[in-house]
């Protein structure tokens, strides 16, 4: 094997394991943003009448920017 077969086989392996490592990122940065939009669907008050809790909106910014919550 000469030594440009050598460089086209090691970067078409690096181009595989990136685009393998991007679409692990892009399905996890999906499932996360899925997450974020049910969290806030439920987190909604529905009514005045029951109880509920607030939620420091800095944390819930940071817990919805984050790939790992906080």
């Amino acid at each position: 094997i000469d030594d440009s077969h050598l460089l086209s086989y090691i970067l078409t392996d690096r181009c595989k394991q990136f685009d393998s490592r991007k679409e692990k990122e892009l399905k996890a940065l999906t499932e996360r943003r899925q997450e974020v939009r049910t969290i806030l669907s439920e987190a909604a008050v529905q009514s005045l009448e029951e109880q509920y809790f607030w939620i420091s909106t800095d944390w819930l910014r940071l817990w919805a920017d984050t790939i790992l919550p906080p």
